[in-house]
């Protein structure tokens, strides 16, 4: 007749092989993904380029649309939305229509942020386990539908700046 230790004993040792098991598994998917990465170094350097150029339309296509903005009207007066910095250096803080301090923009920055962190931090994890041509079909796909969105975007709002600049507003 087995007593509870015996069954704590086993528990233990199931415990155990789940443990290795789950190590194994993760070590092998590892090792998988670099002798992938290896064969298909090219298409995932590929990609990296595609992310970065993602990142670079994002920010220069807001770059583009606030110059416009200040082009369209230039006596627009420039507001301070940190309200510590505003305080501390004597700027005109931004403030709503009830004169209160208006935290929107602040919000709406580190929501961006906030996209931007997750899709990179996304496209790092599928990246690291990719090692199927699936996967990487998928990856590759992902990252293009990104490339043209943003690239779209920063070429319309790059389009209209050469037509401003070139016809005037």
């Amino acid at each position: 007749m087995k007593t509870i230790k015996d069954y704590y004993q086993l528990l233990a040792d199931n415990a155990a092989r789940k443990a290795t098991f789950k190590e194994d598994k993760r070590a092998l998917k590892r090792l998988l993904h670099l002798e992938y990465y290896e064969l298909n170094k090219n298409i995932f350097r590929a990609l990296d380029i595609g992310m970065i150029l993602i990142i670079l339309f994002n920010l220069g296509a807001v770059v583009i649309t606030n110059a416009l903005v200040v082009k369209v009207e230039p006596d627009i007066e420039f507001a301070e939305a940190n309200p510590v910095q505003a305080e501390l250096n004597d700027y005109q803080p931004l403030v709503d229509e009830q004169g209160e301090f208006d935290y929107e923009p602040i919000k709406s920055f580190f929501r961006q942020m906030i996209i931007w962190i997750i899709m990179i931090g996304l496209y790092v994890r599928t990246r690291r386990h990719t090692f199927t041509e699936e996967g990487l079909t998928m990856l590759g796909l992902i990252v293009l539908f990104w490339i043209v969105t943003t690239g779209l975007d920063f070429f319309h709002d790059l389009g209209f700046w050469v037509g401003v600049l070139k016809y005037g507003i």
